[in-house]
């Protein structure tokens, strides 16, 4: 695997498949419009890359519990003709079966409630259908090997 950063982007190569994880600065920072946002990612479609994950680097929204960039990528995946990625704060499985099945966003990817219960998955899978307990307070991020600060406390 291979992976370089150019315009915000992190470009990701597997096996002859190009992935763009787009920050999506407009959500976070102010950094850039979001007209400049849709023409970078526009951009790298033309260049040939094979989807884009919207992301905010691990930043949570403060007012927004759930698909923070959503915005963004549902207007992107409008725009583009290749499989739009949306991460960030998907918590509840029936907002994710909304999402998939009410715009056009491609695949949903996870990563803290996945720290706070590795067996997420498996327990929607039991028809076990709360939301995730991970509260996204970010300290997953400054741990040895990401671990949830609260596992201990949750498993109780």
């Amino acid at each position: 695997m291979r992976s370089f950063v150019k315009s915000k982007c992190l470009f990701i190569t597997t096996r002859r498949r190009l992935n763009v994880l787009f920050e999506n600065n407009t959500a976070i920072k102010q950094i850039q419009t979001e007209k400049e946002s849709m023409q970078i990612c526009k951009h790298c479609v033309e260049k040939g890359v094979d989807s884009i994950e919207v992301s905010g680097n691990g930043i949570s929204l403060v007012g927004i519990n759930e698909a923070y960039f959503l915005d963004f990528a549902k207007k992107l995946a409008d725009e583009v003709s290749i499989p739009i990625i949306l991460v960030g704060g998907h918590r509840s499985i029936n907002n994710m079966n909304q999402i998939l099945h009410s715009m056009d966003i491609s695949f949903l990817s996870m990563s803290r409630p996945l720290i706070c219960e590795p067996f997420l998955v498996k327990r929607w899978q039991e028809n076990e259908l709360t939301p995730s307990k991970c509260i996204s307070c970010n300290s997953c991020y400054s741990t040895f090997a990401h671990r949830c600060i609260f596992k201990k406390t949750l498993q109780n």
